[in-house]
């Protein structure tokens, strides 16, 4: 492994789409949902508690952050260029540029009205969700309220990402928005190589390609990975009424602010 960078951002967003793209140029190696960003916070928090108190935190902290490297390079030991994805790596970003400081990380976003929209429609496609909790939220209203929680993952992902921001990573990461990407692809593909450093790439875009294997069950809905194989834009207009409009828009009127983005 030369290089690795990592991609994160809100659901249905594009981020398959995105590593779908990477994947047309042979020198990259875009993956599908990792289970790296868990791995990475379950050994931390073993390493934190317990037995391990006792030891000296600095040393130990060494050898952990050693360690993970050699592991993350194990893991990838083929590849050239890893473009990691998993939308958890907003979390342990900061961990993650201890270990490998020329990482750098792409957050892909969509206006929270269009994220909530297409979740909401692949829920009403099943009978019943993979997740019994679920089954209690069966209404339009009672699904904008479940996704809409503090801790689930819309508004944890984008306070991680205003988190990573306000402690100087800024310089890091490239927000890209999932309109610009579909809209002006070749475009968007061209800012991503310039942020990281990487010589332009000619891509096409009217016969995608993804053949990775996605578990969707993990998050209780089918086809949330599916890639068209052309760009096409879906609109959701319409999808909610005005009050419903109004309680999505004042549940993240803050961290848009924050953030200067158009979520």
């Amino acid at each position: 492994m030369n290089k690795i960078n990592l991609i994160a951002g809100l659901p249905r967003s594009g981020s398959t789409l995105l590593c779908a793209l990477l994947n047309q140029k042979k020198s990259f190696y875009a993956t599908q949902t990792s289970l790296l960003p868990h791995w990475f916070k379950k050994n931390t928090e073993i390493f934190s508690g317990g037995v391990y108190n006792k030891y000296n935190k600095t040393n130990l902290s060494k050898r952990m952050l050693d360690g993970y490297k050699e592991f993350v390079k194990g893991f990838y030991k083929k590849e050239k260029i890893v473009f990691d994805k998993d939308r958890n790596w907003i979390k342990v970003f900061p961990l993650f540029k201890k270990i490998f400081p020329q990482t750098k990380l792409i957050f892909i976003y969509r206006n929270v009205e269009d994220v909530l929209a297409s979740i909401i429609k692949q829920e009403f496609k099943s009978e019943e969700y993979h997740n019994p909790d679920i089954n209690d939220y069966l209404t339009k209203d009672s699904l904008i309220n479940y996704w809409l929680q503090d801790d689930n993952i819309i508004l944890s992902l984008l306070f991680y990402l205003k988190n990573c921001k306000d402690r100087g990573f800024s310089k890091d990461i490239l927000c890209v928005e999932y309109n610009e990407l579909v809209e002006n692809p070749q475009k968007t593909m061209e800012e991503i190589h310039f942020f990281l450093n990487i010589p332009k790439n000619k891509y096409q875009f009217n016969n995608i390609v993804y053949s990775k294997n996605e578990n969707d069950d993990i998050d209780n809905l089918k086809f949330l990975h599916a890639v068209k194989n052309k760009l096409k834009r879906v609109q959701h207009r319409n999808f909610f009424n005005k009050e419903q409009k109004f309680f999505i828009n004042s549940k993240i009127e803050y961290i848009r602010k924050e953030l200067k983005l158009n979520v």
